[in-house]
């Protein structure tokens, strides 16, 4: 007799299917002149590599912010019902066993990706809860503008900023390793021209060694093209307008060319994420730190309150005493 109650299990997603599609995705972005908007998917999406990026933009081109469901729960949302996921790869890292000297199983995680999981994710979109608690707003730089530029120049270890009398908005000097801003520029205008600023400090500065995108002898303006990118997404980030970003002229590059670009729009995303978290962790220890200090204040207020009462309280005892003897008692 066959058995009636055997469970089918949905087959493992394939995550080579996944990969392809985000390499295709990103050969059809560029050859259709979409360069601006893997860009300008990152002011949103530039936490995730660029090729969830793309995997998120295929399947969901409207999302904005995505996560997994246990990372909506943390943050009190839950996944609307009959919410379709959004399937992304997640790295699987190479891992050594190996025993210590007294026999003890040591394991260790290397940064060698040996292969892809597929997870699943959902935009902001899909769920309901409480306000999502976000660091940068539109009103970040209208609250919290001299905090901004300094995490801005955080991100840049080693350099020295100051201001000028000079013909453009800014200068970078890497063999000095200064930044100088032109003086009299409103705070707008002197948050975008620091951005740019270090932008090109990170991208000129940043080690190539094992780099494997393209390099000024194969497209003479690259660095201009990282560093206008990463400038742009940090100001859109945060309320700015976000500058020109030059394109890269790919009539002439093969497919194998515009695969090796895209190590180059990992450059753009490395760099711009790293300020953008600068300033989002800037923001995050000055709210605990205003959250703690009103907790002090509080507590101090309360045990001066309790301190009053109590000297009030024995005052009037001494009143009384003092009464009771006055009146022979």
């Amino acid at each position: 007799m066959e058995n009636t109650n055997q469970t089918t299990l949905s087959p493992k997603p394939d995550p080579q299917k996944y990969i392809e599609l985000a390499d295709s995705t990103y050969l059809s972005f560029m050859r259709g002149g979409k360069y601006k908007d893997i860009i300008a998917g990152m002011t949103d999406l530039g936490d995730y590599t660029l090729r969830n990026q793309l995997l998120i933009q295929s399947q969901r081109p409207d999302a904005t912010k995505v996560n997994t469901m246990n990372g909506w729960n943390y943050r009190k949302r839950h996944i609307v019902k009959g919410s379709e996921s959004i399937k992304i790869l997640a790295p699987v890292f190479d891992k050594t066993i190996t025993t210590d000297t007294a026999g003890n199983v040591v394991e260790k995680t290397s940064d060698y990706v040996t292969g892809y999981n597929v997870n699943s994710v959902f935009d902001i979109s899909q769920t309901d809860g409480e306000p999502l608690k976000e660091w940068i707003t539109g009103k970040t730089l209208e609250q919290h503008p001299a905090l901004v530029e300094t995490a801005l120049k955080d991100t840049l270890n080693g350099y020295t900023f100051a201001e000028g009398q000079i013909e453009t908005d800014g200068v970078l000097d890497t063999r000095k390793r200064t930044i100088t801003l032109k003086s009299g520029m409103d705070e707008k205008q002197k948050l975008t021209a620091l951005i740019r600023q270090i932008a090109a400090a990170l991208v000129v500065g940043r080690n190539r060694d094992r780099f494997q995108g393209l390099r000024s002898e194969q497209l003479p303006n690259i660095t201009a093209i990282e560093i206008s990118a990463a400038a742009n997404v940090v100001a859109r980030k945060l309320g700015l307008e976000g500058g020109a970003v030059a394109e890269p002229d790919i009539t002439k590059m093969t497919d194998e060319d515009l695969q090796k670009f895209s190590n180059n729009i990992g450059v753009v995303r490395s760099i711009s994420q790293l300020m953008i978290t600068g300033v989002e962790n800037a923001l995050s220890a000055d709210a605990k730190e205003k959250n703690l200090a009103a907790v002090r204040a509080s507590e101090a207020e309360a045990f001066t309150e309790t301190t009053t009462e109590k000297t009030t309280v024995k005052t009037t005892t001494k009143s009384r005493s003092k009464a009771v003897a006055e009146m022979g008692g």
